[in-house]
């Protein structure tokens, strides 16, 4: 299926991903997370939580997803490079928030690592 992608001007485009469609999937699938997993990472979250089975375990992700390959911009003066991202990216109310990023489905304040493989000799 391909991605709900438009055109806004030259150098953007906006997206937007309405939920509800649903890969099948019959096995458990655990992601760890942190304020360490931004961009790229929390673009990897999104995409799973469109897979059934999927089990979020950790802290909230940082809260940065942006679309690279954006526009640079240096300012005329201080010669201070500047970048836009290329993306308006809307999510469903609730889901993903800019600064606070995707919630887990277990919040854990150690490691999630460990979390995860005691809940794992658990089931």
């Amino acid at each position: 299926m391909p991605l709900p992608i438009r055109a806004f001007d030259n150098y953007s485009f906006v997206t937007n991903f309405a939920g509800g469609h649903f890969i099948p999937n019959d096995r458990l699938f655990i992601i760890l997370t942190d304020k360490n997993t931004v961009s790229a990472g929390e673009g990897m979250v999104d995409l799973v939580l469109n897979v059934e089975n999927v089990l979020v375990i950790g802290q909230n992700t940082r809260g940065m997803l942006a679309k690279s390959g954006g526009l640079h911009f240096y300012l005329p003066y201080s010669g201070i490079l500047i970048h836009f991202g290329a993306a308006v990216i809307f999510k469903p109310k609730g889901l993903f928030q800019e600064g606070v990023g995707f919630a887990p489905d277990i919040w854990v304040y150690g490691d999630a690592l460990e979390a995860a493989l005691a809940f794992l000799d658990r089931r």
